[in-house]
């Protein structure tokens, strides 16, 4: 980003030009020093926080902090002044009117989606094999049936030790049974609970960090693809 600044000689107000564009005269600045040419100086960034500030007319001087220079690294709100008169650089009335925009990092927000999307993989996996050893609860009980059946089938045994053989081998699936049953319940209430946890969780994390609107479930590469937020207008370092 290369933003000109300089005075509009028919109205006296401060104008800009952002990347070699049209030039707007920004409102309220009546009265800008004569002294201030009409391309007086350039800011060169890219994170709207650091500068490369370049005179642009040697006729008209500019100064950072009381001293005079033609090219200087400078700071957003540094005291940087411009014609002899020392006309002020207004910085924050350069942000407020979008001539120098805000700039947010959105790289970490990379970290907190695919963190997201690990999480609800993990609990589909989870989900799944709890779905896995229900279904397969029944079949040990089938199997301790039949164990109990053929035991006493091979050592000729009847009556109330068949029963009590029997019993024996069905009784730790019917067990089994009812353990799953009860973790069952809990599970559906579980799963549709930690799935609305981590999803409140997503939209605190993962949003503008200048206005905090939430960005919602976008893919972050379609994310780094817009440049700037919808809402604050703030511009994405990505």
């Amino acid at each position: 980003m290369k933003i000109v600044l300089g005075r509009d000689p028919s109205s006296g107000c401060l104008k800009a030009s952002i990347d070699g564009g049209r030039m707007q005269v920004i409102k309220g600045t009546q009265g800008l020093s004569p002294m201030v040419s009409k391309d007086h100086l350039s800011l060169e960034s890219e994170d709207g926080q650091h500068f490369i500030l370049t005179n642009l007319n040697a006729s008209n001087v500019t100064y950072v902090k009381d001293v005079p220079v033609m090219k200087y690294h400078v700071f957003f709100g540094d005291a940087v002044y411009m014609g002899i008169d020392r006309q002020p650089l207004d910085w924050e009335l350069l942000r407020k009117t979008g001539i120098i925009p805000q700039y947010v990092d959105i790289r970490p927000l990379q970290q907190v989606y695919d963190g997201y999307q690990t999480a609800l993989i993990d609990l589909q996996v989870r989900q799944q094999k709890s779905g896995v050893k229900r279904m397969m609860t029944p079949i040990f009980s089938i199997l301790g049936s039949a164990a109990g059946g053929a035991i006493a089938q091979v050592f000729n045994v009847e009556g109330s030790v068949r029963t009590l053989v029997t019993l024996g081998c069905v009784l730790p699936g019917v067990l089994l049974l009812i353990y799953f049953i009860y973790k069952g319940f809990k599970e559906a209430e579980f799963f549709p609970r930690e799935r609305k946890r981590l999803e409140n969780e997503f939209k605190q994390a993962y949003a503008c960090p200048q206005c905090h609107i939430p960005f919602g479930n976008q893919d972050y590469t379609m994310l780094k693809a817009r440049k700037s937020c919808a809402s604050c207008k703030a511009q994405f370092i990505s």
